[in-house]
């Protein structure tokens, strides 16, 4: 600004002889008069002339003019005047992306590639760690909606891994109330269920055949003779000692009847009463005598129907383990090998199929219901052929990867499989064949991904995961059991679950967490920290462009157009200093 200096300086000029100056009042009053007497002469010249243009219908010079054209350009101020010499153009301060320099079309990249390397290196080694307690927790803002990128890094990870084998849970013959789970190689649970589906309804078909196989006849019809034989043998003996009392013995419906003789015919009822009293008693005891050897020869014929029985149970029993033992040499080539517990499990069935054969066999009268098997003891344990069904948790086929489970919903039943029941006479019943996996188990061998404000919604989901990954190992209990409603008596041997969790909530969470929850810290060792704010770079660029237009192909909205990327980019982007731009937020773009 000029100085004060400068303003005397401008003010002391010389000015011309005829211009007026400031310091001669008789020029100052002088100028104004003479002025004001040649604007009053043009004054009145204009209204003569208006009046005839009016007259003419012309318009008139006196009509009064537009205010912008009256207004004079506002002079600016001095401290406007210097803000205009610093002023920077917008152009200069704005940084585009050239559509040049997107490809037609754009690279496949998720919000993971965005992160930091040290982010995506922590993501990593919590995935591929082999320690119980590294599991992983991801702290982003809400808005960034990292879930499924999460799903997707983990599913790209799995891929890697050895696909898991299948998990069974069988009968076990020792201890009926604690069913035993059996971990297989990938796509052989489903064979099992199968192998042993048939393996019973064949040998419910062949069993009953075995009474029609010839040497089983053979056997029975020497069984019979021979008990015939025996039969009539105690007979004779019965008759020849009912004579030596003075009776006969006859047959009556099944039944063995003694009568006492008389001169070789049976005694009547009126020769009887003619008799003195001393006959009678002697009769009487004799008649009791004979009573005592007919009961005695009654135990014999019972001892030998049960012996024949006996005899003709074993000639089918035996016949029954041959069969059941070469029915069975197909089903132990196939799976005792995969391991000690399989094999210890195919000879206990084989056993309990040898020892309890009567079961296969199809009876005379109508059989009972099958849903009436278990009224005899606790309905819950199986029962007869009940007991030989596999109960086929989950399953991988060959060559698949890993699994990768995302729970939205983890509820108890969800998340840590339940006992499926039926409602029968009025009780809500189950046994080891309605036990159900939940996420845990269709995790195993793979990663399990939750959102940790869904996790914590109930404390007692929050406390069963922390004692599951603690000790590693998953039991289908009941939900509603810790409540005591539905208690039942099946307790199932719990089973490995070798799964890495990885929990998604924001950094407040996990501060929280730490310093409450001591088991936290021990089980979520790793933080992957996924900062809204990226550097913008080249590479940067690309694969935002990636996750953009992945995005906008979900929503069924195609590709855009190179220009119009390039702006969604810019759109996100703020200038700094440097000629760097960060992207705010880059959830909220996805969501728009």
């Amino acid at each position: 600004e000029p100085s004060a200096t400068q303003a005397a300086d401008e003010s002391s000029e010389v000015r011309p002889a005829d211009e007026p100056s400031a310091s001669h009042p008789a020029s100052r009053a002088s100028a104004p008069s003479s002025q004001s007497q040649g604007a009053e002469e043009e004054l009145a010249h204009l209204e003569d002339s208006d009046s005839d243009k009016l007259a003419a219908g012309e318009p008139s010079e006196l009509s009064p003019l537009p205010t912008s054209s009256l207004m004079l350009p506002s002079e600016p101020s001095a401290s406007m005047k210097v803000r205009q010499r610093f002023a920077v153009p917008a152009a200069s301060v704005t940084v585009q992306l050239d559509p040049e320099a997107l490809p037609s079309e754009p690279q496949k990249s998720c919000l993971f590639d965005l992160v930091t390397p040290v982010a995506r290196r922590a993501l990593e080694l919590g995935l591929s760690a082999r320690e119980p307690g590294f599991h992983v927790f991801v702290a982003a803002d809400p808005d960034v909606m990292i879930e499924d990128d999460v799903v997707q890094v983990a599913t790209r990870f799995a891929a890697r891994m050895p696909t898991p084998g299948d998990l069974v849970y069988v009968h076990d013959f020792d201890r009926p109330e604690a069913p035993r789970p059996l971990l297989l190689p990938p796509g052989t649970g489903p064979a099992l269920v199968e192998a042993m589906d048939e393996l019973i309804d064949g040998l419910r078909e062949r069993i009953p055949q075995l009474a029609e196989a010839e040497d089983i006849e053979r056997a029975h019809s020497k069984l019979t003779v021979e008990l015939e034989a025996r039969n009539k043998q105690v007979m004779a003996d019965l008759e020849t000692t009912a004579r030596t009392h003075g009776f006969g013995v006859r047959t009556v419906q099944g039944a063995v009847q003694t009568f006492p003789i008389l001169h070789g015919k049976p005694l009547s009822a009126e020769q009887f009463d003619v008799m003195d009293e001393s006959t009678k008693k002697a009769l009487q005891g004799a008649a009791d005598r004979l009573t005592r050897q007919v009961e005695k020869a009654a135990r014999l014929v019972r001892a030998h129907s049960a012996k024949f029985e006996a005899e003709q149970n074993a000639a089918l029993a035996s016949g029954a383990s041959s069969l059941i033992q070469r029915e069975m040499r197909d089903l132990f080539d196939r799976f005792a090998g995969l391991s000690t517990e399989v094999g210890r499990y195919l000879r206990r069935v084989r056993q309990a199929l040898i020892d309890d054969w009567e079961d296969l066999f199809d009876p005379p009268e109508p059989a009972r219901p099958e849903s009436l098997d278990s009224e005899e003891g606790d309905p819950e344990l199986a029962t007869r052929l009940s007991r030989f069904r596999v109960n086929l948790l989950k399953t991988n086929r060959p060559g698949d990867p890993a699994p990768v489970i995302y729970d939205t919903n983890p509820t108890y039943p969800n998340l840590f499989g339940y006992l499926e029941r039926r409602a029968r006479f009025g009780a809500l019943l189950t046994d080891f064949t309605r036990i159900r996996a939940g996420s845990l188990h269709n995790a195993m061998g793979g990663v399990l991904v939750l959102r940790a404000a869904d996790l914590l919604a109930d404390p007692m989901i929050w406390e069963r995961m922390k004692r599951v990954l603690r000790e590693g190992r998953l039991g289908a209990e009941d939900p509603v059991g810790p409540l005591g409603l539905y208690a039942t008596t099946l307790r199932p041997v719990p089973v490995p679950v070798p799964v890495r969790v990885v929990l998604v909530g924001t950094p407040d969470l996990y501060d929280a967490l730490r310093d409450a929850d001591a088991d936290f810290a021990q089980l979520f060792r790793l933080k992957v920290e996924v900062d809204p704010v990226i550097e913008r770079t080249r590479e940067n660029l690309l694969r935002l462009d990636g996750v953009l237009m992945a995005a906008a192909q979900e929503r069924g909205l195609g590709i855009f157009p190179r220009e119009a990327r390039a702006r969604l980019l810019d759109r996100r982007q703020r200038a700094q200093h440097r000629q760097h731009a960060r992207d705010d937020n880059v959830g909220v773009l996805l969501r728009r």
